[in-house]
Parts: structure tokens; C-alpha cells; sequence
């Protein structure tokens, strides 16, 4: 995600940022759900607003200890809070970018529309039976999607599809995707859109993430 911070982003780093160019670049190799470079952007932005000011306060000459250490204290606290509403918002753009590329996963021509509705309760229902009846589900799914295949019912194709995203069952997901170039790349964005989400708010990458520096700001060491 390169693109130029929106107006809300915008807003919560303008305390900070200034015109402060874009901080040091991350030289070392990362898995594509653990880039979050959009963040670090605004957040090396703050941190340089933070370094600056904190400098010019640590060597104004018209401030006593206390009136400087208060102010330090005060600039810290700000800079935290503001790399807090970052991260809000950046979590927020993870989770809409999550249902963009889902919308892509589950998209239905207009004309398929409604017969895929119909397909689709079709579907969950003889599941349903299969299992009352205890037969395996799956299998009943692998009939009807079979069945659709022989048969060219994009819809009922389309609807077996649906379940099988929803219930994680890969082998029939994948055959599915085989024959859509176009759907194979949409379920691939959607994948990773969904495994950066959950990266962000991985308790223990966050703590790895604050400990190397991907994350959070570093405290000057003017501020006590």
C-alpha cells in the first residue's frame, strides 16, 4: 500500500509529520503479510517530527529543568497518542481492503445472480441432509459440483464454489479456482489481504515487531 495518506490519516499525523520526508528504508527481507510499509511510513514521519522538536526543546536556552522536562514529557505522550491513531487507522484500511478483495472472491455475474441464490440453499440444504442421513457432506458437495460441471449450471458451480470458500475445503476451492485465471488471482489478494490483517494484530509479532523497531516509536533519550 504506497498510496498517499487519505484526509484521515492525514489529520493524525499532521501534529507531527510537517514536511518531514519519509523515514529510513526497511533493508531486511519480509514475508508479503508482514509488509506493512504504510505504516512505518507515518509512523518514521512522526518519529522524525519527534526527534526535531524534542531537540529544539532540549536546547532552548529561555526554559528551567522543569519547564523542559514538562515539556518533553508532553511532546512524548502526544507522539505516542498520535502513533496510536496510526495504527487504528492503518488496522481499519487492513480490514476494508479484506472486504474489497472478499467481494472479489464471491462475485456473481448479474444474470447468475439469482439463480446462484437459489443454487446456493440447494446446496447447503442437501448438505445438511447428507449429514441428518449420515452421509458425509462433502461428498454430497463434490456430487453436485460434479454434476454442474457435466452439466455447464455456472450457477450451481458457483454456489458449490461459495461453500467451499466458506467452509475451507481446498481441494474443491482449488478446482474451482483452476478454471478462473482471474478468480485465482482475486482469492490470491484476498488471501493475503486476510493473512496481513491477522499479522497486524498477532499479539507476538507485535511485541517482535515493537522490539526490532517495525513498530511503535523509539523515546529520545532527552525525554525522561
Amino acid at each position: 500500500m504506497t498510496e498517499a495518506p487519505t484526509n484521515a490519516s492525514s489529520a493524525v499525523s499532521a501534529q507531527f509529520a510537517g514536511d518531514a520526508q519519509v523515514g529510513q528504508t526497511q533493508t531486511q527481507e519480509l514475508a508479503p503479510e508482514q509488509d506493512h510499509s504504510r505504516y512505518r511510513t507515518l509512523r518514521d514521519r512522526l518519529q522524525q517530527e519527534l526527534n526535531a522538536r524534542v531537540e529544539r526543546t532540549a536546547n532552548d536556552p529561555e526554559l528551567d529543568n522543569h519547564e523542559r522536562h514538562w515539556k518533553l514529557s508532553s511532546l512524548w505522550d502526544s507522539a505516542v497518542s498520535a502513533d496510536a491513531k496510526v495504527s487504528e487507522f492503518y488496522e481499519k484500511e487492513l480490514a476494508d481492503n479484506v472486504s474489497k478483495e472478499e467481494q472479489r472472491v464471491f462475485r456473481v455475474p448479474r444474470d447468475l445472480q439469482d439463480s446462484t441464490r437459489s443454487a446456493y440453499q440447494l446446496v447447503t440444504g442437501e448438505m445438511d441432509l447428507a449429514g441428518l442421513e449420515g452421509d458425509d457432506p462433502t461428498e454430497r458437495l463434490e456430487r453436485l459440483y460434479a454434476r454442474a460441471r457435466r452439466t455447464q449450471d455456472r450457477a450451481l458451480m458457483l454456489a458449490a464454489y461459495h461453500v467451499a470458500v466458506e467452509r475451507d475445503i481446498h481441494w474443491l476451492r482449488d478446482e474451482h479456482l483452476s478454471t478462473s485465471p482471474e478468480l485465482s488471482e482475486a482469492f490470491e489478494g484476498y488471501n493475503l489481504a486476510r493473512q496481513k490483517l491477522a499479522n497486524w494484530g498477532d499479539k507476538e509479532q507485535n511485541l517482535i515487531e515493537r522490539l526490532d523497531g517495525r513498530r511503535g516509536l523509539i523515546k529520545p533519550p532527552e525525554v525522561r
